[in-house]
């Protein structure tokens, strides 16, 4: 009966040829720290026009800042002796207009939310 030698494999040995990348994952894992190191230029969207959000929330942004503005307003006029009809009237407006307002406000968080949302459900099921 012939017996064959086996050489003996260490420990060591089997751990090196374990951690031995594939040359498919190798060229990506090398595609990828050589993007990192690149000095990265504005993407097509940082580059572009003002996105239709971008401009909703500008415009929502000067509108609160109006809102603000006349909120200080309503303060000056009644120190500089607004009768109280026309200080009612002008606070009836000032309260809808804060109210329209806070509404776009909070529609805007609900559909960046809801975008939210979406994105991260399309990234769990890629």
């Amino acid at each position: 009966m012939t017996t064959s030698a086996i050489a003996p494999i260490s420990a060591i040995d089997i751990l090196e040829q374990a951690s031995v990348r594939p040359a498919p994952t190798q060229a990506m894992a090398e595609k990828f720290t050589d993007l990192m190191r690149r000095n990265t230029e504005p993407s097509p969207i940082e580059s572009a026009e003002k996105s239709t959000m971008v401009e909703v929330l500008m415009k929502q942004d000067e509108q609160m800042r109006r809102v603000q503005h006349e909120s200080y307003d309503m303060a000056q006029a009644k120190m500089d002796g607004m009768s109280d009809d026309d200080l009612a009237a002008w606070r009836v407006d000032f309260t809808l207009r804060l109210a329209s307002a806070q509404f776009q406000f909070n529609a805007l968080v609900q559909v960046a939310q809801s975008t939210k949302n979406g994105l991260q459900t399309l990234m769990r099921n890629q």
